[in-house]
C-alpha cells in the first residue's frame, strides 16, 4: 500500500521495470505560483518568453517547497541579514578556512549571497524573489575561495562537515580548469571527501553533490575540477532563456545536465537583488531541484535522485537527444 501517488510513482520507477512513471497530478495553477513581486523576472523558474526552457517549478511546488530537507552551500560569505533569506538558515554552520563552527561573514559576498538566493530565497512573502526550494534549510559553509597552498584540504573539510551534519545536497559553485588555482585546489583529500559524501551521506543513502561546470566554454570542451573528478557528481552547465548553451558554459564528456545560468535574478548583500550569469547560477537551480525531490521522498538514494534528474530532464538538443555539445 502507498500513502500517495508520489510514493507509488517512486516505487515503480525505482523498480527499473518501467521506462516512465507519471503520478497523474491534477494542477490548477494561478498566473503566478507565488506572490513575490519579481517572480516574473526569474526566467529560470518561469520563462514566459520561452516556456519550454525553465525548470517547471510550479509543478514541483504543487508537491513540496523543500520543507524538511537541507542544502549546504560551500561558498564565500552569505549576507545573513538579507530580508529575503533569514528564516531559511540552518542553526548549524561552519567556516572551512578557519575550521570554526561559526560561518564567517567577514567579507559578505555577492557570489555567495546570489547563489544562496537562487536556492532558498523566501517564497510567497510579498518580497523580491523566490528560491527553488524556498522552505528548505540552508547550511552555510564559508570559505573565501582565494588561492592558498592548502585550499583543497580546507574545502575538503567543508564537504566532510556538510554531509556529517546532515546535508541532503551540497552545492559547489566553484572550481578551476587549469593554471595556478587548479594546482592549489587539486587534492586527494578533496576527492576523498567528495567520495565519502556521495557514498555515506544521508545515512548511507548518499548526499547529492552538485558542481558548476565552469565558465571556459568559449575555449572549447573545458570543464572545471573537481566537478570532473568523479562520475557520481552532478555537474551542471548553463543555458540562456532560449535554450541555447551559454557561450561561456563549460562542456565536455563529464557534463550531466544544463540549467538556467544567464541573466539570473537573485539576492545580493544589503537587502538588494540583481542579475548575474555563470554556471555558478546554473548549479543552484539543480541543487534546489534535487532538494525538492528529497523533501518529497526522503528515502530516495543519491543514485536515484541523479538518475531521475538526468533521465527526465527535457532534451533540448536539435536532434531531440542529449548530446553534451549541443543544446
Amino acid at each position: 500500500d502507498f500513502d500517495n501517488s508520489v510514493d507509488a510513482a517512486n516505487h515503480f520507477y525505482e523498480s527499473n521495470l518501467f521506462a516512465d512513471v507519471d503520478p497523474a497530478f491534477m494542477f490548477n495553477f494561478q498566473a503566478n505560483a507565488v506572490n513575490d513581486p519579481m517572480f516574473s523576472q526569474q526566467w529560470g523558474l518561469n520563462n514566459s518568453s520561452n516556456p519550454a526552457y525553465d525548470i517547471n517549478i510550479e509543478g514541483a511546488w504543487a508537491i513540496t517547497k523543500g520543507y524538511g530537507a537541507r542544502i549546504a552551500i560551500i561558498d564565500q560569505g552569505v549576507d545573513i541579514s538579507h530580508n529575503d533569506l533569514p528564516s531559511n538558515y540552518s542553526y548549524v554552520h561552519y567556516d572551512a578556512h578557519q575550521g570554526s563552527s561559526i560561518s564567517s561573514e567577514n567579507a559578505i559576498s555577492n557570489h555567495g549571497t546570489h547563489v544562496a538566493g537562487i536556492m532558498t530565497a523566501i517564497g510567497n512573502n510579498n518580497l523580491q524573489i523566490a528560491g527553488v526550494a524556498y522552505e528548505a534549510q540552508l547550511m552555510r559553509i564559508s570559505h573565501d575561495l582565494m588561492s592558498i597552498r592548502n585550499i583543497g584540504e580546507e574545502l575538503a573539510s567543508g564537504i566532510s562537515w556538510a554531509w556529517l551534519n546532515g546535508a541532503d545536497v551540497i552545492n559547489c559553485s566553484w572550481g578551476d580548469s587549469g593554471g595556478e588555482y587548479y594546482n592549489q585546489i587539486y587534492s586527494p583529500l578533496l576527492e576523498s571527501a567528495i567520495e565519502n559524501a556521495l557514498m555515506h551521506g544521508r545515512s548511507q543513502k548518499g548526499t547529492v553533490v552538485v558542481f558548476a561546470a565552469g565558465n571556459c566554454g568559449e575555449s572549447g570542451p573545458i570543464m572545471n575540477y573537481p566537478g570532473t573528478c568523479d562520475d557520481r557528481i552532478l555537474t551542471v552547465g548553463s543555458i540562456n532563456n532560449t535554450g541555447m548553451r551559454s557561450l561561456f558554459s563549460g562542456y565536455g564528456s563529464k557534463l550531466d545536465v544544463v540549467a538556467p545560468g544567464e541573466y539570473i535574478l537573485s539576492t545580493l548583500p544589503n537587502d538588494a537583488v540583481g542579475y548575474a550569469s555563470g554556471t555558478s547560477m546554473a548549479a543552484p537551480h539543480v541543487s534546489g531541484a534535487a532538494d525538492l525531490m528529497i523533501a518529497a521522498n526522503p528515502n530516495l538514494t543519491r543514485e536515484s535522485v541523479v538518475r531521475i534528474i538526468e533521465q527526465t530532464a527535457q532534451k533540448i538538443s536539435p536532434n531531440g537527444s542529449y548530446t553534451y555539445y549541443q543544446y
